[in-house]
């Protein structure tokens, strides 16, 4: 139910509401909130997946041709796929750190974050 009330009037609606909720891991959440959700774990990428997955994001959000998606993929796969680590997100990141969207440059952008970045 919800209720508005403005300059003394009001009103009220019912409303059938679902709540869904994402993360990456409830390890920090507290019982309490954790027993109000039904959580689901879903597996990892399998190396196939993924490299389908940074394709699409790639191609259809980030305008990079289907080619370079999969190189992105496939060196993001070999640094951190086998740990279950490997995450769309990063191709985005290398994507838009390269100043422009060709092998070289995407090549380049990959080599400097794997000499300067922790993970």
């Amino acid at each position: 139910i919800v209720k508005e009330t403005k300059y003394g009037r009001w009103r009220e609606a019912r409303l059938s509401t679902k709540v869904f909720a994402a993360a990456n891991r409830i390890t920090g959440l507290r019982p309490e909130v954790i027993s109000r959700f039904q959580p689901l774990v879903f597996a990892s990428y399998t190396k196939e997946q993924f490299i389908q997955v940074v394709e699409g994001v790639l191609t259809t959000h980030e305008g990079v041709p289907k080619e370079l998606g999969t190189l992105i993929a496939k060196h993001i796969w070999e640094k951190c796929g086998s740990a279950g680590a490997a995450d769309p997100r990063q191709a985005v990141r290398i994507v838009r750190l390269a100043e422009e969207h060709t092998e070289q440059e995407l090549i380049r952008v990959m080599e400097l974050l794997d000499l300067y970045s922790s993970t």
